[in-house]
């Protein structure tokens, strides 16, 4: 379960007001927990990469997808959350939205590529 948290919605304010940054990257993670609106990371981030590709076509909605490659996962991992930051690791980051799935990990094993779509929509 997960969703939007406050950080993020605070960044859309400000980017709606010309300044702040958008969304660039998303993050696989290890760790769990309850999701939260104020979380600002994820509980453990693990694996970073720049968006493949955004789609706005759709009216009132973005799609923000990435691709974690084998090499970017390589070793052992057990993957149990994702979120949108608006760049790679690094103290100036903001979480957008954040998911976690513990009850249905991906275990990556060096042979595993993974592909994250985020679609996020203006209600």
């Amino acid at each position: 379960m997960g969703g939007a948290v406050n950080e993020g919605k605070s960044g859309l304010a400000l980017l709606l007001n010309g300044t702040g940054s958008k969304a660039g990257h998303i993050a696989l993670g290890t760790g769990s927990g309850a999701f939260s609106v104020n979380d600002t990371d994820l509980a453990t981030p693990s694996h970073w990469v720049a968006f493949t590709s955004t789609d706005v076509t759709v009216q009132k909605k973005i799609t923000y997808v990435a691709d974690f490659d084998s090499v970017t996962i390589s070793g052992t991992a057990t993957i149990k959350e994702f979120g949108v930051f608006t760049s790679g690791a690094g103290a100036a980051n903001t979480l957008w939205s954040k998911e976690s799935f513990a009850g249905n990990a991906i275990t990556a094993d060096g042979t595993v590529e993974i592909q994250v779509q985020v679609t996020h929509e203006i209600v």
